[in-house]
């Protein structure tokens, strides 16, 4: 049985944010301090840093909003250092 006003809240959209400016800022800071090692994968790490910069600065924000100041967080497969970093 489809439970009706568990569809409406669903469907209702989400709220407009605004784009973290600051945390924005310190990924790209980041981005520009972290390189892999080989000049053969650095197009790929400027490319990918440009097309998740956004999503990694809302990651931040859920690590600011969440946990305390000095929680331990593992970052699994953290190349190039976009989140970690910037902790």
């Amino acid at each position: 049985m489809i439970n009706r006003a568990a569809m409406r809240a669903i469907r209702r959209p989400a709220e407009p944010r605004q784009e973290p400016a600051n945390l924005l800022a310190l990924v790209d800071e980041c981005a520009s301090l972290a390189w892999p090692d080989g000049e053969a994968t650095r197009p790929w790490a400027e490319a990918y840093a440009k097309d998740h910069r956004l999503r990694m600065a809302r990651d931040l924000e859920l690590v600011k909003h969440y946990l305390p100041a000095g929680a331990k967080l593992a970052e699994f497969g953290a190349v190039p250092l976009l989140l970690t970093l910037p902790l």
